[in-house]
């Protein structure tokens, strides 16, 4: 088994559960994603009220899919030719980024 194999099969693992971690500690500390229906202010208070904690949980959350964008297939047969930006567009709306998907 070579390294790139190892290392993406590792992160098959790994980046659902650190998801669902980070998902799980931003419901707990923050009412994730319920808070988001509630006014501004109100949603600015609590965050300001979670501190260095919460801050760096989002930073988590926000990181992940970073993470996840690169770590996408890389291998694509030859008769398979995209654009750089045709491929990196279907790997934002794969993972939700666009925001089509709501």
């Amino acid at each position: 088994m070579t390294t790139q194999v190892l290392a993406g099969l590792l992160l098959l693992l790994i980046l659902p559960v650190a998801y669902n971690l980070l998902h799980t500690l931003l419901a707990r500390s923050f009412d994730y994603p319920d808070i988001l229906r509630q006014p501004t202010g109100q949603v600015l208070d609590r965050f300001a009220a979670g501190g260095s904690r919460l801050v760096l949980t989002w930073w988590g959350f926000a990181l992940h899919w970073l993470v996840n964008l690169a770590a996408g297939p890389r291998h694509r047969p030859a008769h398979h030719r995209l654009t750089r930006g045709r491929a990196l567009g279907n790997r934002w709306s794969s993972a939700g980024i666009s925001g089509h998907g709501r």
